[in-house]
């Protein structure tokens, strides 16, 4: 009798272990959001806009590429992140914006630019580790 409980014990340790596996991945299926449609089109269009900032940085039209960097972060606004406002890039930004207000747009176009892609970077990696995950979910047949 007390090989049975024992044996019944260890039974219901590994179901419920099973069960709490289970719970945490259909929790994984919640956090594998799909990059949507609204935020691609927002990086898509911030994508244009840096490439044209790009082009007028190359031509040295500063005011130019300082309006179309801003017109690109605008575009992509909170979308690169789930965290809005917890990256060091808002900081920068700041730094940014007082050069543009005291006139230095080549600084600023400068600055920028750096925030942008790092942004569109965060961006693509969050769209990838999104992708894995809905990967994941289909090789273990929890297709979402």
């Amino acid at each position: 009798m007390k090989k049975v409980a024992i044996i019944l014990g260890v039974v219901l340790v590994a179901l419920l272990g099973v069960g709490v596996a289970l719970f945490k991945i259909g929790g994984l299926g919640y956090s594998c959001a799909t990059v949507a449609e609204v935020d691609m089109r927002s990086y898509d269009a911030a994508l244009s806009d840096y490439g044209d900032a790009n082009k007028a940085l190359s031509a040295r039209k500063y005011p130019l590429a300082d309006s179309l960097m801003d017109r690109a972060i605008a575009d992509l606004g909170d979308s690169y992140t789930d965290k809005p406002g917890q990256d060091d890039t808002v900081t920068v930004l700041a730094a940014a914006k007082g050069a543009t207000a005291g006139g230095d747009f080549q600084l600023a176009a400068h600055i920028k630019q750096e925030v942008l892609a790092t942004r569109l970077a965060l961006f693509q990696k969050e769209d990838r580790m999104a992708q894995r995950c809905r990967n994941l979910l289909q090789r273990l047949g929890m297709k979402r």
